[in-house]
């Protein structure tokens, strides 16, 4: 990550475990988990008559992509608990001259 412009920002580890389909005894099937390394934000919001938990975690481009319904395994500072993904985002800068990265929503 050297060359990563964003390398200084990734200070987080969170733990995945790649959804990867329907499994056979009609559950869902995951790929052992990996840490990734990025940046992650916590948000705590009232809605509804509902508190509800939302975070986003951002991280470089080189990372495998990290499909929606994946498992993740927060850091201790944010509470350690065992989220899902909801939303993935490639910021593919492509020749403009911003950093590229990728970001996943989870609740």
């Amino acid at each position: 990550m050297s060359g990563d412009p964003l390398s200084h920002w990734w200070q987080h580890t969170l733990s995945v475990a790649r959804w990867e389909g329907p499994g056979e005894a009609g559950g869902d099937s995951f790929a052992a988990p990996v840490d990734v390394v990025g940046f992650y934000s916590d948000r705590t919001e009232y809605s509804g008559g509902q508190v509800v938990a939302a975070g986003r975690f951002a991280f470089p481009m080189d990372v495998d992509y990290i499909p929606v319904q994946s498992r993740v395994t927060l850091p201790d500072l944010f509470g350690g608990r065992d989220v899902i993904v909801v939303s993935v985002a490639v910021g593919d800068a492509g020749s403009q001259p911003v950093p590229a990265h990728q970001e996943i929503g989870v609740l």
